[in-house]
């Protein structure tokens, strides 16, 4: 019998599970994935432990673990290094540039609004495979208040500025049918859950499923 998401996050010591208790939501999402060959990539591996955790949990998966410093030490078989920075659109180019196709792509790296909110609009459009996930982690970040203009955090400037600011009207994207707010990034759902925000892409039957003539239309 195949170990669970929890009984793997504690097995590998990631803070995923024994603080965070993502476990609650993750594998509504993911299970699906346990036994396809496929991609994946996480940004921000800090010392390894939860690319432990994808590599026991999706044992048929190439992982492709991001970092802004080099963590040559998390490299194995089934995992790719990449060194990136996601606090600029250069670097994050530069991300894409080595990042194959991904059904999976979770964000764990700076917490600062800003850098995850370009992080997922590159990445989800580019990267993402329609029907994959993307999962953004700590948004806890969104609610620290600016104690002063040098404040950092992770290293980075922290500006105090909420990830909800970027997200927006979402719920408009995911209802393009009837609303006329193009979804441009082709946005399948959002939810909201502790200290993540998990949002999956639209397979190619829903594209089109939601370009078809609203049949109200007449009522709008």
């Amino acid at each position: 019998m195949q170990e669970t998401f929890y009984q793997l996050g504690l097995k590998n010591n990631t803070d995923k599970i024994y603080h965070h208790r993502y476990d609650r939501f993750y594998p509504m999402f993911l299970e699906r994935l346990r036994d396809k060959t496929f991609n994946m990539c996480e940004i921000g591996v800090y010392e390894c432990n939860s690319i432990s955790l994808w590599t026991e949990y999706f044992p048929s998966a190439t992982i492709y673990a991001v970092d802004v410093v080099d963590k040559k030490e998390c490299e194995s078989e089934r995992v790719k290094v990449i060194c990136g920075d996601q606090s600029n659109l250069n670097g994050i180019d530069k991300i894409i540039d080595q990042l194959p196709m991904c059904d999976f792509i979770i964000d764990d790296g700076s917490h600062i609004a800003e850098h995850q909110y370009m992080t997922f609009k590159s990445l989800f459009d580019k990267r993402l495979n329609y029907g994959g996930t993307y999962i953004i982690e700590d948004i806890e970040g969104s609610y620290w208040k600016q104690i002063n203009p040098e404040y950092k955090k992770y290293g980075y400037q922290f500006t105090g500025i909420s990830i909800f600011k970027y997200i927006g009207n979402v719920y408009d994207m995911v209802n393009d049918e009837f609303s006329n707010c193009k979804n441009i990034l082709n946005i399948s759902s959002i939810t909201y859950a502790h200290n993540c925000i998990i949002i999956n892409k639209r397979t190619e039957e829903e594209i089109g499923l939601c370009s078809r003539e609203y049949r109200w239309r007449k009522f709008q």
